[in-house]
């Protein structure tokens, strides 16, 4: 009896392994969540933060900053880490957590097709027996697409985003008037009052209003169906060993249907078949930027030029035939 109570007593004076505050960042595709997360890398100072994202080749951290580079983490100089999801939260999760020394905040970037929820429940799950602590979600408004949904389910989709989140983040307000702007304040705070609202100019969040904040409490009790509600989407993919023109890409660019929300691939240009480009696409913001390893590429001969390109879009607005015409029609002719 007495040794019993001896380790009870010991028990009770051991410290509590102090837990780590996690923020979950939703939002639709296309509505600046990357953009986000680099900007809180950014900010990062003497803060160690860990990242769990779905694709941190998405992340545009500088090369000199990474001093550790596997298949599924980055560690980078400041002492951060950024931990790619690979479909399974909770072992990337406990990876970061078994590190010898724990990071100061943990950041994950939940998939543009889930309700940011029902990350949060998963984190709730692991609270008890794990030395993390849900501490906020957060969930970017797209103010170009909020107020203007491709079809109901995008609109439940997003509402549903926002019921659960305790930090607003607006983007894109570049894009709008600010009669729109006002309309998506109008909105977010009717659906969800008393959320706090933060202008995210540029994708810019100051790392205080999104680490370490301490609101998660407000809103698990809120929505407790909203988990329920994730967002279909349809993909599609092209392929072509002949380079891109770089007008006629712009032209089909334009006139693609605007539930297409996001496409990602390698790309080889007319102007210069032989050197290989990243093509990203958000919404009608399209970027390239010169591939840094060949790795990526199949192994063909360099004057053989390799397309390759994914795109997704809400359901229903994906037609295959009619993005075949476009993406066709923009290559350079024989």
């Amino acid at each position: 009896m007495s040794q019993l109570a001896d380790l009870d007593s010991e028990s009770r004076a051991t410290k509590p392994r102090r837990k780590v505050p996690v923020t979950v960042l939703g939002g639709a595709l296309g509505a600046g969540k990357t953009t986000v997360v680099n900007s809180i890398l950014r900010q990062a100072g003497g803060r160690r933060i860990a990242v769990i994202v779905n694709d941190f080749g998405a992340i545009d951290i500088d090369a000199n900053l990474v001093v550790e580079r596997t298949t599924r983490t980055l560690s980078l100089e400041n002492g951060c880490i950024c931990c790619s999801l690979q479909d399974d939260l909770t072992s990337a999760v406990l990876e970061i957590l078994s590190a010898t020394s724990l990071p100061d905040a943990l950041l994950i970037e939940a998939s543009g097709v889930a309700n940011p929820r029902a990350v949060a429940l998963v984190l709730n799950r692991l609270h008890d027996y794990h030395p993390i602590q849900l501490d906020s979600i957060a969930v970017i408004a797209d103010s170009e697409r909020i107020t203007q949904p491709v079809n109901t389910n995008e609109q439940q989709f997003m509402l549903d985003q926002l019921r659960t989140a305790n930090s607003v983040l607006i983007t894109k307000r570049d894009l709008v008037d600010t009669t729109e702007y006002d309309r998506v304040k109008a909105l977010v705070s009717e659906v969800a009052p008393g959320v706090r609202i933060i202008d995210a100019e540029n994708g810019h969040v100051p790392i205080d209003l999104l680490l370490d904040t301490g609101l998660a409490d407000r809103v698990m009790s809120r929505s407790p169906d909203a988990a329920d509600h994730g967002l279909t989407v349809d993909t599609w993919s092209f392929a072509s060993d002949r380079p891109f023109d770089v007008r006629e890409l712009k032209s089909a660019i334009w006139h693609l249907p605007r539930g297409i929300v996001r496409a990602k691939g390698i790309i080889c240009l007319g102007d210069d078949p032989t050197r290989p480009m990243v093509f990203q696409l958000v919404g009608r913001r399209a970027t390239l930027t010169p591939l840094k390893t060949q790795a990526a590429l199949p192994r063909t001969p360099a004057t053989d030029p390799t397309t390759r390109v994914v795109v997704i879009g809400v359901e229903g607005s994906v037609h295959p035939a009619e993005l075949e015409e476009l993406f066709v029609a923009a290559l350079m002719k024989s």
